[in-house]
């Protein structure tokens, strides 16, 4: 719980200055410089399930879920970048099902500034989720 609080803080204070594909002014020692910042989201599920079939229906439900809390959160552009699970066999049925699953989703989120919200929302609905905020200079300034 330590480490999320500490990446929730430390993505709060990236993301929140400027919004995801934006470009912004910064001044430093007086000169003038454009920075261009932009999110990532990453999520990890998993699961079981009777038959590897099933598994195909549930990763596309997980997909589902996911847009939904963003449409929720305002987010304005949700571009799916990854989406890949494995199916495994079970020989002991003890999550429910005779194959687990391990997914993962990765989309780019604009504005970055709702990517910790985003975050926030998936955690309490027990997924794994991790962000990333890149921000990069870019010339000319305009």
């Amino acid at each position: 719980m330590k480490h999320l609080t500490m990446a929730l803080l430390v993505g709060l204070t990236v993301a929140a200055p400027a919004a995801a594909g934006i470009m912004r002014a910064e001044e430093s020692a007086g000169n003038k410089a454009c920075f261009n910042e932009s999110a990532t989201v990453n999520i990890n599920y998993r699961g079981s399930a009777d038959s590897p079939s099933d598994i195909i229906g549930k990763a596309d439900g997980q997909m589902a879920i996911v847009k939904k809390e963003a449409e929720k959160i305002g987010i304005t552009s949700f571009e799916l970048q990854n989406h890949n699970y494995s199916i495994n066999n079970s020989n002991h049925r003890n999550d429910g099902g005779d194959y687990n699953y391990n997914g993962n989703m990765n989309f780019k989120v604009e504005p970055a500034t709702k990517a910790p919200m985003l975050m926030e929302a998936l955690t309490e609905q027990n997924y794994q989720v991790s962000i990333n905020v890149n921000k990069y200079r870019k010339q000319p300034c305009q």
